[in-house]
């Protein structure tokens, strides 16, 4: 083709192009621009507005190509259809606030009981960030309390600089000062930390909770140890309690003589030794009068509760779970059963598909007879059993055995009363603690019979992953170079290339 003729169809190339090129970016900055920007973020109008001046540039291009009026008429009413949707959107834009998480790990959302706490607030609560603005932490902060913010108005943040006010922040002695009225919180707040979440709602919980509920955890029979950091002791489920506004507290029976009044719940962790016959009867009592009750029993050993538990409905077995699953394999051998059905009850009801791990458990059984109504909580799979008799290499399931699958934890309710009782002791411990959702599940149990029901749901967890956290000015270049930048450079490109190939 020669020059001139390469010439004259300029205008209807360039016309072609500012019409696609418009049409993206007006198509993209009215849906995804709005939706994920807003009305009033520079990212969404600036692109708008180009977007339609690139389509009236087009269509003022294609007026000198003779015959063009049936096309001038549809890039008008394509205009006015696009501008109208463009209002529409924006509009609900305004209304609306609407997010996706695309993550693979969901790092962006926040745990059920995030949400929750934050629902729960029922009085102002103040955050003040000694971090400087350009401090990934400050990011990071002012990120997670937007997205509490989205579940409660009584949320405000207020960040002071240390450059600025020096003496303001070596006063407060932290990072981040949560505060509800004469309440005080402090965290520190380290860029990266995996923990952020849970650090944050632990300290409203602090602030808005006027009372902590106490638990009291019995002693004087080798239970494990509340303050015990070793990992058979029980110094993380403490100050995972702690974190839910629940106080734990050492009970021994056999100086006390009575279990308190202020008990929301007791705890009888793995006694080695049996309860005394006036110990066994003060529980009795306590039941009795409508009380709750967590046994953490090991095989061989209940510390003498066995028929105080038969009559209120759980039976606990003679036996020793042997699990012949692959998961118990990688996390141990057949005596790590794996816990993987779970009754449709609060306490792990929202487990959903998470597995729960006992080291060397006991089966446990309802007994019949009781006017009691029991759940069982926690089944292993059906390759699990109760090996009756001596545990060797080479045990096999049998007919004398409990064929899989075996309940792991039960609960049962006679009136006011609340039980519940888990097989294995160990996956409470500083060692177990950490294994699947065995960590949900304990602090569940003690919810549950604690009558915080409303606190019963998925944690968070640390987020781990290498995140990119950036400014709020490169995230808004980022931003736009990903979302029109780089799809409007692709459409010229390729349009530029289609002309020159018919050119030639």
């Amino acid at each position: 083709m020669s020059g001139p003729a390469t010439l004259a169809n300029a205008p209807r190339v360039l016309a072609r192009v500012f019409l696609v090129v418009g049409a993206v970016v007006f198509g993209t900055a009215s849906t995804l621009g709005l939706l994920l920007f807003g009305a009033s973020s520079w990212l969404a109008r600036l692109p708008l507005a180009v977007g339609a001046l690139l389509l009236v540039a087009g269509a003022l291009l294609r007026r000198r190509e003779p015959g063009t009026a049936p096309a001038r008429l549809r890039a008008v009413l394509v205009l006015g259809v696009a501008l109208g949707a463009a209002a529409l959107v924006q509009v609900a834009a305004a209304r609306l606030d609407v997010s996706w998480d695309v993550t693979t790990s969901r790092r962006n959302t926040l745990a059920e009981a995030s949400i929750a706490t934050a629902r729960a607030l029922d009085r102002e609560v103040l955050i003040t960030a000694y971090l400087e603005g350009h401090d990934r932490a400050a990011v990071e902060l002012e990120q997670l309390v937007a997205s509490f913010a989205r579940h409660t108005d009584l949320l405000r943040l207020v960040r002071v600089a240390p450059s600025d006010d020096p003496e303001a922040a070596r006063a407060a002695g932290a990072s981040v000062v949560v505060r509800a009225g004469e309440r005080v919180r402090k965290l520190r707040f380290d860029a990266g930390a995996p923990d952020h979440e849970a650090a944050l709602v632990s300290a409203l919980r602090a602030v808005t909770t006027d009372a902590p509920a106490r638990v009291y955890f019995t002693s004087g029979h080798g239970e494990l140890e509340l303050r015990d950091e070793s990992a058979r002791g029980m110094s993380r489920l403490r100050a995972a309690l702690l974190d839910e506004g629940l106080e734990p507290v050492p009970l021994p029976l056999a100086v006390a003589g009575r279990v308190p009044d202020d008990a929301r719940a007791v705890v009888v962790a793995a006694p080695r030794t049996t309860l005394s016959a006036a110990e066994l009867e003060l529980v009795r009592a306590y039941l009795d009068a409508g009380g709750r009750l967590l046994v953490l029993c090991e095989p061989g050993d209940d510390g003498g509760l066995g028929g105080l538990l038969g009559g209120v409905g759980v039976q606990l077995v003679d036996d020793v779970v042997l699990d012949g699953s692959a998961f118990a394999s990688v996390f141990g051998g057949p005596e790590m059963a794996t816990g993987v059905a779970y009754a449709a009850h609060p306490v792990t009801r929202r487990l959903g598909s998470a597995m729960t791990h006992f080291s060397r458990a006991r089966s446990l059984a309802e007994n019949p007879g009781t006017l009691a109504t029991t759940a069982a909580l926690v089944q292993s799979g059906a390759e699990a059993w109760g090996e009756i008799g001596p545990v060797t290499a080479e045990a096999r399931r049998d007919d004398v055995d409990v064929a899989g699958p075996v309940t792991l934890a039960l609960a049962a309710e006679q009136g006011a009363t609340r039980v519940l009782v888990v097989g294995d002791a160990t996956f409470a411990t500083n060692l177990g603690l950490g294994l699947g959702a065995n960590r949900d599940l304990a602090l569940n149990a003690v919810l549950w019979l604690a009558e915080r029901e409303q606190q019963i749901a998925v944690r968070a967890r640390g987020r781990g992953g290498n995140l990119l956290l950036l400014t709020p000015s490169a995230r808004e270049r980022v931003a736009f170079l990903l979302l029109y930048g780089l799809p409007a450079l692709l459409v010229a490109l390729g349009l530029a290339v289609h002309a020159v190939r018919r050119a030639r």
